[in-house]
């Protein structure tokens, strides 16, 4: 099998990408609509989410029962 072969043509992203644009004969306002809103409320969803669990986490406590009391350098809400 070559390697040529394997890889889809321009021609069929093109034929694609034209099948996803908006076509005022094909798509109907309404729906166009309501695919931004679902779009919309996803994203916002994701960044809700992100907000609330970032991926590095949140520093909670301080946690002064371990043997290092004595350094203040780090203190959580500080």
């Amino acid at each position: 099998m070559d390697v040529e072969e394997s890889r889809p043509s321009y021609e069929s992203a093109s034929k694609l990408l034209k099948h996803f644009q908006y076509n005022q004969e094909r798509d109907s306002e309404i729906d166009v609509r309501s695919i931004l809103l679902v779009v919309a409320t996803l994203i916002a969803a994701a960044t809700f989410t992100a907000g609330l669990n970032p991926p590095g986490g949140v520093w909670q406590e301080t946690n002064y029962g371990k043997a290092n009391t004595k350094s203040d350098d780090h203190l959580a809400g500080g």
